[in-house]
């Protein structure tokens, strides 16, 4: 990446988050209950069981998570496929969306002039009615620039990897040029590797939502097979060690009240207004730096002083929207994601 900016950079940090890592919880899900694939592939993504199965994960991450819930998804497309389907009846007493629905239910909208207004609508049902739900699109404003901390985000839920459109021209040209300077000098990124550091870019900004200070909790639900096969690189290093890979869906509510047990029980501890005086204090006393999604203390004239690479993995071809891995230089990924 710092090849193709043709910008030499003497030296790169990545830090940790302020919050300790028993502060987060990173649960990957790759199956539904009835053992089908998680996978929101363009190929898949409109099945009725892939359908069937992330809404079983929404529901159960929403029923067990006190407060707020955020959720996700790679496109506006999607999640009206996924509203609609989730409203059927089918065979079972409640619907999927019934059981989302004992939280109020917000939908960031396409016009931002609307936002005001959902945004009002989540945070009143916060206060006075014990919990939200704000279904939202990755790279929107939802997921990128507005703040939820504390009671807000206990939880933010993933559905699928929003990478760019496979066949937009914009895209293919990106690629085809990439894969040219990377002919060229292999230290250049590739246009797969492009392709995939832009999906999991889109995703991280989605997870930062879960932790905003140091006094923060929080857990992050990935619903999809393909986070299972990731590298931890792909991920903030504030959170490669939260990582919990469970089997399916059915074992999301086991997971949530355990985290959420620790941190003061199904009514999520320490109040919102404590966290918030705590952490502005704490703001107060440090001059701060935001790198790699984490807060740090360290004075920007230390900074030269530090150094962090490591190797990562990403993908060298893309086809019909499906990665495949290869190991690449050390150092590629030392990269910010706020």
């Amino acid at each position: 990446y710092t090849k193709n900016l043709g910008i030499p950079f003497g030296y790169t940090l990545q830090n940790s988050h302020a919050a300790k890592s028993n502060q987060v919880s990173v649960v990957m899900v790759p199956k539904a209950k009835d053992g089908s694939m998680l996978n929101g592939s363009f190929t898949n993504r409109s099945s009725l069981s892939y359908l069937a199965g992330v809404g079983d994960g929404v529901a159960k991450t929403v029923e067990n998570t006190p407060h707020g819930v955020l959720v996700f998804f790679s496109s506006y497309s999607i999640m009206q496929s996924c509203i609609d389907k989730w409203k059927e009846k089918g065979m079972a007493a409640l619907s999927i969306w019934d059981r989302i629905k004992r939280k109020e239910i917000v939908i960031e909208p396409k016009n931002k002039s609307e936002l005001a207004q959902a945004r009002f609508t989540f945070n009143n049902a916060i206060s006075t009615k014990g919990g939200a739900v704000f279904f939202a699109v990755c790279r929107g404003k939802v997921s990128e620039g507005i703040d939820f901390a504390d009671t807000h985000s206990r939880a933010v839920v993933i559905v699928g990897i929003p990478y760019p459109p496979v066949h937009e021209p914009r895209v293919r040209l990106k690629r085809n040029y990439l894969d040219e300077c990377n002919q060229k000098d292999r230290e250049c990124m590739s246009g797969g590797s492009w392709y995939l550091m832009e999906g999991f870019r889109a995703v991280n900004q989605a997870i930062g939502r879960v932790l905003r200070h140091v006094h923060d909790y929080g857990v992050v639900v990935l619903l999809d097979s393909r986070f299972h096969s990731a590298t931890a690189s792909s991920f903030p290093r504030w959170v490669q060690n939260s990582f919990e890979r469970i089997g399916d869906v059915s074992e999301i509510e086991k997971s949530l009240k355990k985290f959420f047990g620790r941190h003061g029980g199904p009514k999520g501890g320490m109040t919102s207004e404590a966290m918030t005086s705590s952490s502005s204090v704490a703001e107060k006393r440090n001059r701060s730096i935001m790198i790699g999604g984490g807060r740090s203390t360290i004075e920007p004239q230390g900074i030269k002083s530090i150094a962090s690479q490591y190797n990562g993995s990403v993908p060298v071809e893309v086809e019909k929207d499906e990665p495949k891995l290869a190991t690449v230089s050390k150092g590629f990924l030392n990269r910010a994601v706020s």
